[in-house]
């Protein structure tokens, strides 16, 4: 990727948008040089449209690592051959590969992210939010580390020159983070820090507690203000803590507890509120708690995310609660002592 003159020089010609977001894809790749990485945050941080171009080709280009055709294979490997001089633009062709495979690669594949600027502009670290959309959705980052949002989540970022930080604010992420051990990969979600330099793990805010599940790399966990609370996981551990509680490693087996991702989510140990609160995340509500007894419940389990009906369904089966339909044409879950109480004359 050109260095700053040249970009300034580029943005001056007649060239679309979407061949400029090809280049900074190309060169995301390959990895930027700190001058670069200035250089795309301000070119991020302007018209609506550099934004939008770039969510769709980063969504298309991610996703085609998984993508088994040959054909689009060879433009990916061709578009990354040309590795261009610090004092020439991409060739075109590089710029048409990109683009072949950003259309060629199916639309729907993947959930879609919105990303908006941040009301706190640094223009050397643009805060930028992404929210999940109706399936679970990924994005590729300024660093060129990807995140899997799960159904209704919702990350903010931030990246400077010195560290990658990332925070959590509701729901669960998947992060494969770029590696680059001189910027620490920080993810701060209720009291805790969860800090990598290059690896794959999952951040969940699951209720009122906090899941760490590390699949590949390391991770070191720390709570914030106490420096003596800090957990180090290698891959195929889990962390879990909730408030007022000590927390908790334990050995997982990450592909089935991370399978949220294809569509399921393995639950431990926490209260049918909870659950239901994560399913209709985003949404209103197709299930409710009709009593304190009921949603007290607590289940472990795998269910298929985001699918209420069928939680509740599972859960009359096997737990004592009644599930029945409300007037309004929801799903309600009350206790059988509960329903009986009601049932019962005054």
């Amino acid at each position: 990727m050109p260095g700053r003159r040249v970009m300034s020089e580029r943005f001056e010609e007649t060239r679309s948008v979407s061949d400029v977001a090809a280049d900074w894809l190309v060169a995301h790749d390959r990895g930027l040089t700190q001058a670069e990485r200035v250089d795309f945050e301000v070119w991020l941080a302007g018209p609506s449209t550099n934004a939008e171009e770039w969510r769709m080709a980063s969504l298309m280009w991610g996703s085609f690592d998984d993508e088994p055709d040959e054909l689009l294979a060879s433009f990916r490997a061709e578009a990354l051959s040309a590795r261009p001089s610090r004092t020439r633009r991409i060739p075109a062709w590089a710029t048409a590969a990109a683009a072949v495979v950003a259309l060629t690669v199916g639309i729907g594949s993947w959930g879609l992210i919105a990303p908006r600027t941040g009301t706190s502009v640094d223009m050397a670290a643009v805060a930028r939010t992404y929210s999940g959309g109706q399936s679970p959705s990924e994005v590729t980052l300024a660093d060129g580390s990807r995140v899997m949002l799960d159904v209704g989540s919702r990350i903010t970022v931030r990246e400077t020159d010195a560290r990658r930080d990332v925070a959590l604010e509701i729901g669960r992420a998947f992060f494969k983070v770029a590696h680059d051990p001189s910027r620490p990969f920080v993810v701060a979600s209720a009291d805790r820090t969860v800090t990598a330099t290059g690896t794959a793990f999952e951040v969940a805010r699951e209720g009122s507690g906090l899941r760490v599940i590390l699949e590949e790399g390391r991770v070191r966990i720390d709570a914030t203000g106490n420096p003596a609370d800090r957990a180090n996981l290698v891959p195929g551990q889990e962390y879990w803590v909730k408030p007022g509680s000590k927390a908790e490693i334990r050995s997982v087996d990450a592909a089935e507890a991370l399978n949220w991702r294809d569509g399921f989510i393995s639950l431990h140990d926490i209260t049918v509120r909870e659950v239901l609160a994560m399913m209709d995340r985003g949404k209103p509500p197709h299930v409710v708690v009709t009593d304190p007894a009921a949603g007290d419940l607590r289940v472990s389990g795998r269910f298929r995310a985001n699918d209420s009906e069928a939680f509740a369904k599972t859960l009359g089966l096997m737990y004592p609660v009644r599930i029945a339909r409300s007037p309004s044409g929801q799903t309600t879950i009350s206790s059988i002592t509960a329903a009986k109480r009601r049932r019962s004359p005054e």
